[in-house]
């Protein structure tokens, strides 16, 4: 998904996108550490399906949601910046 918004079709050198196998879903119990998801109540629908996804499958993971905010927190101004800062502060 992200990628696709850095695909530079002018850019012959540009290295395809690779599959993982295992696929990263299948991988998620060998996570061991707190976790912290931070996502926006903005972000599109797959960011925070993903989201659940990871807090779902990784042990002792928390997912914090900022309101007024999307994936790109440098367009979502300082307000929700340092929103997010407080639950990564606790954690």
């Amino acid at each position: 998904m992200t990628t696709r918004n850095f695909h530079r079709p002018d850019d012959e050198d540009s290295p395809e996108s690779l599959s993982l196998e295992p696929p990263t879903i299948a991988r998620l119990l060998e996570i061991h550490v707190p976790t912290l998801i931070i996502v926006g109540d903005e972000d599109v629908r797959d960011i925070l399906a993903i989201a659940d996804i990871l807090e779902a499958g990784l042990a002792g993971a928390k997912k914090v949601v900022i309101p007024g905010t999307a994936h790109q927190r440098a367009r979502s101004g300082q307000g929700a910046l340092r929103a997010g800062a407080s639950p990564a502060r606790t954690f």
